[in-house]
């Protein structure tokens, strides 16, 4: 059982289920390691595993004795062998009010490949995960982003090595994951409101050259044809400089957003911490940037659409002016 299973040297309790197998005998008339295939189920509604080395790293790691000595509730698993390994799938079990789902390989040889995702309350991480935590939510704030991880945090460990000699790596996907959608709704709130920006500015531009064309249709109506012609040119010159400026405007801040959304995506993968972490940043990280990039072009094309409206009343303003002459 302990070469099946080794985690059994660290378990009591009851377990219920079944197993098949079939193997190859030597010149003992013992089984073939290498030869063994099957599979079978375990099964218990309660269970206690205590000072599991892995464990016992993480409950160091994390500052949490809770993962030294756990009551584990509700489990259920299946597992085959075969190629000198035994391959347990994904299964789910809780222990207090932390959840958790696991899986993965065990060789003859005692090595060990597991991946682990742990979904525990806050409030009950210890000092130093806390910190970790505490320092995302202190950078966040630091742009004025309020930017708390929530009740709940995923924790996703991977056990290499040995059952005797484990190694771990530990990433906290969740936390990250809640810290990065607030920066990226802050982020889309910024680009949001510097388009509201442009499009009052262009608003103003607008009514400016509307005022002033009213302006020069009543000061033109007592003026001869000459001076008519020579201010309706003039209006048309002011508009064309006023759909330049608007469309250079829009060009300038449609890049402004797509550079802070860059930098954002770039502090998001420099702030993750461990791979899965900056994985998940990445994504994010290509997201934001698509996003921004869809959000300027739409601004420059807006920009486009007010600078021919521009040019177009001014030209409407124009010919009513030179009319006015005839």
């Amino acid at each position: 059982v302990r070469m099946l299973a080794p985690v059994a040297e660290y378990a009591s309790g009851r377990l219920s289920g079944g197993l098949s197998l079939s193997a190859q005998l030597d010149s003992s008339l013992m089984p073939v390691l290498e030869s063994l295939s099957g599979g079978g189920s375990l099964r218990s509604s309660a269970i206690g595993v205590e000072n599991i080395p892995a464990m016992v790293q993480l409950a160091e790691r994390l500052q949490m004795d809770m993962f030294k000595e756990m009551d584990i509730r509700d489990i259920a698993l299946r597992f085959s062998f075969r190629d000198g390994k035994v391959e347990t799938e994904p299964f789910g079990f809780r222990f207090g009010q932390t959840e958790a789902t696991a899986g993965g390989v065990t060789w003859f040889d005692r090595r060990i490949d597991y991946g682990i995702r742990f979904d525990i309350p806050f409030e009950q991480f210890g000092t130093r995960a806390q910190q970790v935590l505490d320092d995302l939510v202190m950078r966040a704030a630091d742009r004025g982003i309020d930017a708390h991880p929530g009740e709940r945090v995923m924790v996703d460990v991977h056990i290499g090595g040995t059952m005797t000699s484990p190694e771990l790596s530990v990433g906290m996907p969740g936390a990250v994951d809640a810290v990065r959608e607030r920066i990226r709704d802050e982020a889309l709130r910024l680009v949001r409101d510097r388009e509201e920006r442009i499009r009052d500015e262009a608003d103003r531009v607008r009514d400016d050259v509307e005022e002033k064309v009213t302006e020069r249709i009543e000061e033109v109506s007592e003026r001869a044809q000459e001076e008519l012609a020579l201010r309706a040119q003039q209006l048309i010159d002011g508009a064309e400089r006023r759909s330049a400026s608007v469309r250079r405007e829009a060009a300038n801040a449609a890049e402004k957003i797509r550079q802070e959304a860059r930098e954002q995506a770039a502090r998001l993968v420099d702030e993750a911490s461990g791979p899965l972490a900056k994985a998940a940043a990445r994504v994010t990280g290509d997201a934001l940037v698509g996003e921004a990039d869809r959000r300027a072009q739409q601004l420059e094309e807006e920009a486009d659409s007010r600078a021919e409206t521009i040019m177009e009343e001014a030209r409407e303003e124009a010919d009513r002016i030179l009319q006015q002459g005839e």
